[in-house]
């Protein structure tokens, strides 16, 4: 079984340093599943906000917590979109969904809390303007903030070339925000997912002032946006397919065939890496064999022959004794299950 979507596959090779000078590695993209199933027969789906205030007295109540909250009017709603953003946007970078963003507003609380179900008459009318499968709504978008400027040093050099410690201030501004998110689906008339998310995001900044520090920090409104961005495309995570990074380590060291393998490797030329390895089996210290055979496990994951990559990784540890294969051997194991469950999601 392939690893991965051969059209959608891709696979960056950023080599970087690890604390053993045997060693080396790769990042690989691979795509991960979602955290929950959503039927098959939805995808496209519309995405719409739902923050409005649908009554006076909700109206109301808004307003007034704003200015408790010390938020500005209309702040949260604002900014919502954003979040919208977030989601279509993680969507949108897999096979799995397609959308379209509703224009309207539609109304709900403003509050910091879900409202009733929106009814399946309105459900209907939204998804047919899209010929939508499904409506995805955020119905509760609520941030608050968290600021402090604290006093520090640092030392300098002055014009006579001694050290001098001058003071220094650091901000940090932390913003948080609370999304509700509801999944509905018009042909079941069902709730395929409901779900309340806090999610935070850390600015800092340092000046020569507290003033400094305090301007270097993002106003609250771009804040709140760079968070409820963050946090929709979380949602987004949990509800559709999206692409990681794997780091792999691999031996770099023990013969010149490893020498010339790294080169290879950093060339792409993985096929041209596994002959190389294959060079080493037969050598009479099983170390040596070991890291090969370890090796080439990772060369058939990154060419998707994941089966093949679990055989060799059990080869490194039970005839070799590498202690380093049983452990990938399990890592690739995770990624055979989750293959398993790519495969239902994306209808592969």
């Amino acid at each position: 079984m392939k690893l991965l979507i051969t059209k959608f596959l891709f696979i960056s090779f950023s080599l970087f340093a690890l604390s053993s000078c045997k060693l080396s590695g790769v990042s690989i993209s691979a795509m991960r599943p979602a955290d929950i199933n959503i039927a098959d027969h939805i995808q496209k789906v519309s995405l719409a906000t739902r923050i409005k205030p649908g009554t006076t007295k909700e109206k109301v109540l808004n307003a007034l917590e704003g200015a408790l909250s010390g938020e500005g009017l209309f702040e949260d709603r604002e900014a919502a979109p954003e979040a919208i953003r977030g989601l279509r946007d993680a969507l949108v970078q897999t096979p799995r969904f397609t959308c379209a963003i509703v224009q309207e507003e539609l109304l709900g609380t403003g509050g910091s809390y879900l409202p009733p179900l929106l009814s399946w008459d309105e459900v209907n009318r939204i998804c047919a303007k899209d010929s939508a499968d499904a409506l995805i709504t955020l119905e509760l978008f609520d941030s608050d903030q968290a600021k402090e400027i604290k006093e520090g040093s640092r030392v300098i050099k002055n014009k006579e070339g001694k050290d001098e410690t001058i003071p220094e201030f650091y901000g940090k501004l932390t913003m948080t925000v609370t999304c509700g998110w509801r999944i509905y689906d018009p042909s079941t008339k069902t709730i395929v997912d409901e779900a309340r998310n806090v999610d935070s995001k850390i600015f800092e900044s340092k000046g020569a002032s507290r003033r400094d520090a305090d301007l270097a920090l993002p106003n609250k409104r771009n804040a709140v946006d760079q968070t409820g961005y963050y946090s929709g495309n979380k949602y987004g995570i949990r509800i559709s397919p999206s692409w990681i990074t794997l780091y792999r380590q691999y031996y770099v060291k023990g013969t010149d065939n490893f020498v010339l393998a790294k080169r290879l490797v950093r060339s792409q030329n993985w096929d041209g890496a596994i002959e190389t390895w294959r060079k080493e089996l037969s050598n009479p210290n099983k170390k040596i064999a070991g890291r090969a055979a370890f090796n080439i496990a990772l060369g058939c994951e990154v060419k998707g022959k994941l089966d093949d990559a679990i055989d060799w990784a059990n080869k490194a540890y039970v005839e070799f004794g590498d202690s380093r294969g049983n452990a990938y051997a399990n890592q690739l194991r995770d990624r055979k299950a989750d293959e398993a469950v790519l495969d239902q999601q994306l209808k592969r």
